[in-house]
């Protein structure tokens, strides 16, 4: 406020200070303590959180089960691949036969007109099989290697066309440490190293896939994308429930401890997957020795 004052000697001008209002300002402004200055005060807008995405296959029973649930729990958001199309609650579905080139193109279509693009990849879904191989079928040959091996080789393939135009747009997911944080894993079994007569079709697709993830992780590192599997030993799935009484001991006494891998720990083994910076590992749940004796002979 400027004010005057006329004497003899002359006009005299000066400014005063304003008196504090009587109801100091309010957002979005407000008075400092001496009321000489005004800060702005506001509250920036935050960008929205989005949902880490993961696709898990073979989600409606055992290990994908449980995977898809613990992820659901931990807010992600899943979609699960199956042949029956159920899974824990919460989770999207798709009906999807990765023995089937037609349904699993049809599947990946669905994928893309979702919008969905995993940070995450759990291909859980397989089919054990446990004979010699001379008695092995033509169909059940086949069968193991399109869902075992073949349709490993087709998610690595295609899905991780998908994360790097991801990370390419958003760089940034909040996985693990690399930029992109994006994470595929695979499972195989300690059935590998064991070198079990009678497991020959079965071990010869995992180790397959073994080979993939060592070297699909040379090749998507410098898109900053990880891959690892797990070789779980027996889990009280249905799958072991259906190999015989005699079959299951004489697998239980070749390896260390002699117990079941539990949920617990493969849940474990994920997250810590997750928050990783490893890539190109093959890990198993229990230590082995080498049997003399076939499950199958032993029944």
């Amino acid at each position: 406020m400027l004010i005057g004052r006329i004497t003899d000697s002359g006009c005299y001008w000066r400014m005063r200070r304003p008196s504090p209002p009587n109801d100091p300002p309010t957002a979005p402004w407000e008075a400092s303590q001496n009321f000489s200055k005004y800060r702005l005060k506001f509250k920036p807008k935050m960008a929205p959180q989005t949902m880490p995405k993961a696709l898990v296959t073979g989600a409606s029973s055992g290990i994908g089960y449980a995977i898809a649930q613990h992820l659901l729990q931990n807010n992600w958001e899943v979609l699960g691949w199956s042949r029956r199309a159920t899974g824990p609650q919460g989770m999207q579905t798709k009906r999807v036969d990765l023995r089937d080139p037609v349904s699993y193109k049809a599947a990946l279509e669905d994928l893309w007109q979702r919008d969905f693009s995993p940070d995450l990849l759990v291909h859980a879904a397989g089919q054990a099989t446990m004979n010699h191989l001379v008695l092995e079928p033509d169909d059940r040959m086949e069968e193991s290697w399109q869902l075992n091996l073949r349709s490993a080789l087709w998610l690595v393939r295609d899905l991780s066309r998908r994360m790097r135009v991801r990370d390419h747009q958003s760089p940034q997911t909040g996985l693990g440490t690399h930029p992109s944080g994006k994470l595929m894993v695979l499972f195989s079994t300690i059935a590998v190293p064991m070198h079990w007569p009678g497991e020959t079709l079965y071990t010869v697709c995992k180790a397959g896939l073994e080979q993939l993830v060592k070297q699909a992780a040379i090749e998507l590192e410098p898109w900053h994308i990880r891959i690892n599997a797990l070789g779980p030993g027996p889990v009280d799935t249905p799958l072991w429930r259906s190999v015989p009484l005699p079959a299951q001991r004489a697998f239980l006494n070749s390896i260390t401890p002699s117990t079941l891998t539990s949920m617990d720990e493969i849940l474990a083994w994920l997250d810590r997957q997750i928050q990783g910076q490893e890539t190109g590992q093959i890990q198993y749940t229990r230590g082995y020795s080498r049997p003399s004796q076939s499950p199958g002979d032993s029944v």
